[in-house]
């Protein structure tokens, strides 16, 4: 067999490859020179490399939500194209404004009702005062004028016209309290109703300002120059659209951070314990394959979850990128991931073709020999780490 067509093939075994260790299909591992179908043991380095896939998403955005409403839900009715670059301050998302409309009517109608009560009423209380004052003022005149004949010394009148005109004067001094009694109450009682229709003037105008307020938090404006992105459903996995329905709170689109990017991937529960949080990773994004992003597993979520469709359930991964590239990266990018698991220096290395790894344990093949049972540390697409078996310079394979 020619050396380029060893070449072929081992390439092809290299990707269907799946072994648990972590040795999935993925980008090319940094020693991924082609070797020959058959080879020796012999010392060398190995990167045990876990692989996930998963999305690229920015690790900090600023969400647009739905507004709280007086009518509680609201209906998406534009959105600007996702992707679209906006500027602070652009309209990005509206919604349905007819309900809101007719209810602000309603309280225009309130507030103009409530501002003609309280200047009837105003009125109507300063005439009612203005009637008191003036029977105050008579009263006091009245009693000022009755002392003034009370004050004639009794001995300079008949003793019979002095004690009529003391009883005038307690009868004019009990009209006079009874006119203050009266001017004070209706004060008091003027300055209640008034007091009344000015809180519920306050109150039907605040009323009234929650609704401008409404209707114009019913378009949602870009809170930063960037990348308008729609954001998902929460029940039917799919993007928000036109004519959905949405309560308040409800997360309607947003403007990521590019400059700090994460990838968020989901590692099955049957692949528990295969990484943790801490170790380096390399990230190619699909789009760019040759391009390698370094990264770190920043979590792995402490409970898996199942998620719709699936049958398994996930616990969900997510790796930082510690370089990112915003005139390329966007959200959403599908991307693989290779988690640095354990390097292994100076070690011997053989074949990942001359193993039988389906076997327990593992068996290698030797060259014009029966195969031998061997220890296996760990596997990438060309070589496995021995742990025991033969020694270096042992050939294995068959030969060629």
């Amino acid at each position: 067999m020619s050396l380029p067509l060893r070449a072929v093939l081992l390439a092809g075994l290299a990707i269907q490859a799946g072994l648990g260790a972590g040795c999935a299909s993925g980008p090319p591992v940094a020693r991924a020179a082609v070797k020959p179908l058959s080879g020796a043991i012999r010392r060398g380095d190995l990167e045990d490399r876990f692989v996930l896939t998963g999305a690229l998403k920015a690790a900090r955005s600023q969400a647009l939500v739905a507004p709280r409403t007086p009518v509680w839900t609201v209906t998406l009715r534009w959105m600007a194209p996702e992707g679209s670059q906006v500027k602070i301050g652009d309209p990005v998302v509206r919604f349905e404004v007819s309900s809101l409309q007719a209810d602000l009517e309603d309280k225009r109608l309130a507030v103009g009702e409530a501002e003609r009560e309280l200047a009837r009423t105003e009125a109507e209380v300063a005439g009612t005062l203005e009637e008191q004052a003036l029977a105050f003022l008579q009263a006091r005149v009245g009693r000022d004028k009755t002392a003034l004949d009370a004050a004639v010394p009794a001995e300079l009148q008949p003793l019979r016209d002095y004690q009529e005109k003391q009883l005038a004067l307690e009868k004019a001094e009990a009209v006079l309290r009874k006119a203050q009694r009266d001017r004070d109450a209706a004060a008091a009682r003027s300055e209640s109703q008034v007091q009344v229709l000015v809180l519920r003037l306050e109150k039907t105008r605040r009323d009234l300002q929650r609704s401008e307020a409404a209707l114009d938090a019913l378009t949602l404006r870009a809170p930063a120059d960037g990348l308008l992105l729609h954001a998902m459903h929460p029940w039917e996995g799919r993007k928000w659209q036109v004519g959905d329905t949405m309560m308040p709170g409800m997360v309607a689109a947003e403007v990521p951070d590019l400059s700090v990017m994460e990838v968020e991937a989901l590692l099955s529960d049957v692949d528990d314990g295969q990484i943790r949080a801490g170790l380096e990773a390399r990230v190619w994004l699909d789009a760019f394959p040759d391009r390698p992003f370094a990264g770190v597993v920043r979590e792995v979520s402490e409970v898996a979850e199942a998620r719709q469709g699936a049958t398994r359930r996930f616990f969900l991964t997510r790796v930082e990128l510690t370089a990112t590239d915003p005139a390329v990266m966007r959200p959403g990018m599908s991307a693989k991931i290779e988690v640095l698991r354990r390097r292994y220096d100076d070690v011997l290395l053989a074949p990942r073709e001359a193993l039988d790894l389906t076997s327990d344990p593992p068996l290698l093949r030797l060259r014009g020999a029966e195969p031998v049972p061997v220890r296996v540390a760990a596997c990438d697409p060309i070589d496995c780490v021995l742990e025991s078996g033969p020694p270096e310079g042992t050939l294995v394979g068959d030969g060629g």
